[in-house]
């Protein structure tokens, strides 16, 4: 199982962005905000004892918002209740997300002496006109800074970047490439920009100076080229690392893992059922922190008493949980469907042997015709690599078109596991 937390804080939000956030105006909510982790860390961790189970935490993710917000006495609380309330993986990976203008030289040596083991660094672009254009408060200058400094105190450093920015050049694009992989970070994310419905870049999408299609291509194409010649393989649609430096939270989602999303706006998927906490932080913290778990059946919650009263005086009756959380149980055709959509997202791509297991139907003989065509125009491949054997995958280049295949992947689904004939 994946555990992840979420810092709904940041210093100010960018242009682009999304997620659920909100200023860090009182840094008493970062101690509220803890309190109320460790609560819903101690009744997750019953209604686990309750059904005897102890399951495996494999990685833990702070993500957000601004984790590097979050101090170090206390992001070293958090990771210790973790360890009292669940079993962890000896080799755990602990990531966090920072933004280069809350990193200096002294966090990053203490929040790896708090139990982080891993940072995955904001950077978003190496060109000071660029980040002013997404609203980024960091500069240039700023990023590099806190690379080094992360550097200093980590074996694993990796660096985000978003490319597709207004105004931005497939030369400029190209610049900032080959200078992150000379600074031989372990890991590279390398997202397209999308213009999210709500947020500032996406209501002044058509004055936008955005790179026009064919350039987007090419950056995205030449984004793996580049970092391939200086060492880096590409393990997923976004994502680049040396060998053996992949994020292993993000494969864990990738390879369909059960996770717990803690905080406001986090998700869970535990089988076929998903859910999303409130987000908001007030609803969220004032919750009796039952509420924030799903009912009924095999996901009823054992008893976790009273919230702190600090959280707040507004407490939701404990039978309005659907105003808490949305919560949705996916169907056969829903399950099946996301197993191809998450696996065709990764290099290695679907293993067919899984697909039969889950569906009992054959995905080479009902896509046969769509197989043909895709490998023959250099669009997916189908390999036999000796273990999970054969796959189906997408290249590069279809990569850069994986929705239009997914879709068309879809079409031949059932909607119901067939019984294998004997």
């Amino acid at each position: 199982m994946l555990l992840y937390f979420h810092v709904p804080f940041c210093r100010a939000k960018c242009r682009y962005c999304a997620f659920y956030s909100r200023p860090l105006t009182d840094d008493a909510l970062l101690g509220a905000w803890a309190s109320a982790l460790e609560a819903d860390m101690a009744c997750w961790a019953r209604r686990f004892a309750q059904r005897d189970e102890t399951p495996l935490i494999e990685s833990i993710f702070f993500g957000g918002g601004t984790p590097s917000l979050v101090p170090p006495a206390l992001m070293g609380r958090l990771l210790d209740r973790a360890a009292r309330e669940f079993r962890l993986a000896p080799s755990l990976e602990v990531s966090m997300e920072a933004n280069p203008e809350s990193v200096t030289t002294e966090k990053a040596r203490a929040l790896r002496h708090a139990g982080v083991n891993r940072v995955s660094l904001g950077v978003q672009a190496l060109d000071d006109d660029l980040l002013r254009a997404v609203g980024r408060i960091h500069t240039r200058a700023d990023a590099l800074a806190a690379f080094r400094s992360l550097r200093d105190s980590f074996d694993s450093v990796g660096l985000d970047f978003i490319w597709g920015l207004p105004g931005e050049s497939l030369e400029s694009w190209q610049t900032q490439l080959n200078e992150a992989a000379a600074l031989r970070p372990d890991h590279l994310s390398c997202y397209g920009l999308t213009l999210e419905e709500g947020t500032p870049l996406w209501n002044e999408r058509s004055a936008l100076a955005l790179p026009d299609e064919s350039t987007q291509s090419a950056m995205y194409l030449q984004c793996g080229e580049i970092l391939e010649e200086h060492g880096y393989r590409q393990y997923e649609i976004s994502n680049y690392a040396l060998p053996g430096r992949e994020c292993s939270h993000n494969l864990g989602y990738w390879l369909g893992k059960d996770y717990l999303g803690l905080g406001p706006s986090a998700v869970s998927a535990f089988g076929p059922r998903r859910w999303t906490q409130p987000a908001d932080l007030g609803t969220w913290l004032s919750a009796p922190r039952e509420a924030l778990m799903p009912e009924g059946g095999e996901m009823r919650p054992a008893p976790c008493g009273r919230t702190p009263a600090s959280f707040g005086s507004t407490r939701p009756k404990l039978g309005d949980v659907s105003r808490l959380i949305e919560l949705e149980r996916l169907s056969f055709r829903e399950q099946a469907e996301e197993l191809v959509m998450l696996r065709l997202r990764t290099v290695r791509g679907l293993p067919l042997e899984e697909y039969r297991r889950f569906t009992g139907r054959d995905f080479a003989a009902d896509n046969a015709q769509l197989i043909t065509t895709l490998v023959g125009e250099g669009l997916a491949s189908m390999d036999d690599d000796g273990t999970d054997s054969p796959r189906f995958a997408l290249t590069r280049a279809g990569m850069l078109i994986s929705n239009a295949v997914i879709e068309r992947c879809f079409e031949a689904v059932p909607d119901a596991r067939e019984e294998e004939k004997v």
